[in-house]
């Protein structure tokens, strides 16, 4: 069975490395190891692949392959998929539906609740790596405000409270507040946005979506430090909040800038349970 990584970043590269331990024939393509890869290179390895492995998300323009080249040209997805085989599977993260071939198994990594998980540590450890080593203050009895409570505020809560006591936490769920409140944690409800921002000394949102208006910025102190690991486009308006003289930071991708190694690891590890557990028939059509 031979497997092509296309695209991403570092991640990639270990979780290639991890199959090729499990025994797998799998190579790599993309702009941080081979920079001078072009196209036809790209096209020849997806041709003869049985498995590919496209990065997350795939492309920022729904277009182009992430890290296949070092301007947003490089591959695109219409070109690899022209080129590879019927009944091939694709591991992806957010692929968009328009660019898929139907004669493809895909399989969303994203949507694969232990790789999640995993890459939610990872995220959580990176963000508090990122508060030592940039954020100018003690972490110790900081005021600190999470925004929305899934899988990342939740191992973020864990790790910062060795730091300090004074977490609180904003989400939308009632129910969840409830029984938070319950193990005395500091929930509340949007509503409260506004008034635990602008008490807080360092801010960390979660939600994909723009949580943050320009009248909550508008009202926060200067010395604020400011954390957003949503997903593009983010829950900030960054360009106001530099313009109110804020510090925000915008932290994508973090495991695999801060931990690649795990994080490949944990990619790897997702896609050799996923092809351990193919069917006879799909392993059949793939050899």
């Amino acid at each position: 069975m031979n497997i092509a990584f296309i695209g991403g970043d570092f991640r990639m590269e270990h979780a290639c490395d991890y199959l090729i331990k499990k025994g797998y024939h799998a190579e790599l393509l993309n702009y941080d190891a081979y920079p001078d890869a072009t196209v036809r290179e790209y096209l020849k390895l997806t041709n003869s692949a049985d498995v590919i492995v496209l990065p997350a998300p795939v492309s920022t323009d729904n277009i182009h392959i992430n890290k296949t080249s070092r301007s947003s040209d490089g591959i695109t997805i219409n070109e690899l998929f022209r080129n590879t085989k019927d009944n091939i599977i694709v591991f992806h993260g957010r692929l968009n539906d328009v660019s898929k071939k139907s004669t493809v198994k895909y399989i969303d990594y994203l949507n694969d609740e232990a790789y999640l998980t995993d890459s939610a540590y990872l995220t959580a450890e990176g963000t508090v790596g990122q508060l030592l080593s940039n954020y100018k203050r003690a972490l110790y009895k900081r005021k600190v405000l999470l925004v929305g409570w899934g899988r990342i505020a939740k191992f973020l809560y864990t790790q910062l409270s060795y730091y300090t006591d004074k977490i609180s936490v904003v989400l939308r769920n009632e129910k969840i507040i409830s029984e938070l409140a319950c193990i005395n944690i500091v929930a509340k409800n949007f509503e409260c946005l506004a008034e635990l921002a602008i008490e807080s000394e360092i801010i960390i949102n979660t939600v994909p979506a723009p949580v943050f208006v320009n009248t909550i910025l508008e009202q926060l102190n200067k010395q604020t430090y400011i954390i957003d690991l949503a997903s593009l486009p983010g829950g900030i308006d960054f360009a106001y909040a530099k313009k109110l003289g804020l510090e925000t930071h915008h932290l994508l991708a973090l495991p695999g800038k801060c931990a690649p190694a795990s994080a490949g690891t944990a990619l790897g590890k997702c896609i050799y349970t996923h092809l351990c557990n193919i069917t006879d028939t799909e392993r059949n059509d793939l050899t």
